[in-house]
């Protein structure tokens, strides 16, 4: 299972913001091609947050960074040198992600991932689902569905949709891995609207 994933391997995110010249993995000790973020598509979100964070700081409200803005996959070159190559896991695969993933294109980037295991004739059981007005933080049901952020990098989606995508995907995980995992049906009922 696959949540909120990336297809390709970006650049490093320090503390500091990207750090310049490093891809985040690494093989053998050695750095993987990675796409760079693209920090300059970001500066006009930091100028507006810059001239309303007094007006926000006042209202109490997060100052928050959308980032997707940041990754782009438009250099076809680039992204073919990045691309990890899912196509060598044998196992099926179940891919999560929201439509509203202010991170990330999490959405596009399961389906170039998923494309990319049909190219190859190997995703015969694979799954897509994607939620409308879900963010990048897909968890677990039934959680509080309000962290639609952390130190001030936006997730995106709204906590209905959220809460929708969250519950429907615990479902559809259990059923893929007691699908693909031999069991009977005992895991589908694992996860059950709490009681109000």
């Amino acid at each position: 299972m696959l949540t909120s994933p990336s297809h390709v391997v970006w650049q490093a995110i320090g503390e500091h913001g990207p750090s310049p010249g490093t891809s985040s993995w690494t093989l053998d000790n050695r750095p993987l091609p990675f796409l760079v973020m693209r920090g300059e598509e970001l500066m006009p979100e930091l100028l507006h947050n810059a001239i309303w964070a007094s007006r926000r700081e006042r209202r109490h409200e997060p100052t928050l960074l959308h980032l997707a803005a940041a990754y782009s996959l438009d250099d076809t070159d680039a992204v073919d040198a990045a691309r990890i190559p899912v196509e060598r896991v044998g196992s099926p695969i179940l891919f999560l992600s929201g439509d509203a993933d202010a991170l990330w294109p999490s959405t596009a980037m399961a389906g170039a991932a998923q494309r990319a295991r049909v190219t190859a004739g190997i995703a015969r059981a694979d799954e897509h689902r994607h939620y409308p007005n879900a963010g990048h933080l897909i968890r677990m049901p039934y959680q509080p569905t309000q962290a639609q952020w952390t130190s001030g990098i936006a997730f995106g989606g709204t906590p209905a949709g959220l809460a929708a995508a969250e519950a429907d995907a615990g479902q559809q995980t259990l059923r893929f891995l007691a699908s693909h995992l031999g069991r009977g049906t005992e895991l589908s009922a694992s996860i059950t609207t709490p009681d109000t």
